[in-house]
């Protein structure tokens, strides 16, 4: 995974191709920071064992909102100015708030959810997006959003013991 340092650097050295052929940093910066947010989506969704349809990930200029999700047109917007200005897993924590937008729209009737309801709370377990991000309002100055140092469940744990084991017997030469 890229970090934010790396996406200033990467900009900087695709600012010209072999050519010497200027390229639109603001452009090809943009690319990248979206396939990175696809990238995430794919993670999550494999993570959690989410089927989703397929959305559109798209950056938007704003100053008050993080993020949204257009049920109609299945975008997910990510705000430039959190992955510009904020530490990359706050954008991450952005796009699961979305992305149990897009599981509550997919999943449920419309009718039968608040915009942040019971529905809503349910999608954010069920893609394990973290409390901070799970309402309707988000401070990004609080230090408790670095969600990643959460302590990791117990059973997914014990889990990965055993595939860790596996892999280690795998490449043992002990038959």
């Amino acid at each position: 995974m890229l970090t934010h340092g790396t996406y200033i650097s990467v900009i900087s050295a695709m600012t010209y191709t072999k050519k010497t052929k200027p390229i639109n940093p603001s452009l090809e910066w943009e690319r990248l920071i979206t396939l990175e947010l696809y990238r995430q989506y794919d993670h999550i969704c494999l993570t959690h064992k989410v089927s989703l349809p397929s959305v559109i990930i798209t950056l938007f200029d704003s100053e008050t909102k993080w993020g949204t999700y257009d049920n109609l047109t299945r975008t997910i917007s990510i705000s430039k100015k959190l992955v510009l200005e904020q530490p990359w897993h706050h954008a991450v924590g952005v796009l699961m708030h979305e992305m149990a937008h897009q599981y509550v729209a997919e999943n449920f009737s419309a009718t039968q959810s608040l915009p942040h309801g019971e529905l809503f709370k349910q999608a954010c377990l069920r893609l394990g997006v973290p409390k901070q991000f799970s309402k309707a309002g988000l401070d990004l100055s609080q230090d408790s959003l670095d969600w990643r140092s959460e302590q990791p469940n117990p059973e997914i744990e014990k889990i990965l013991d055993r595939v860790r084991k596996l892999l280690a017997l795998g490449t043992s030469s002990n038959e």
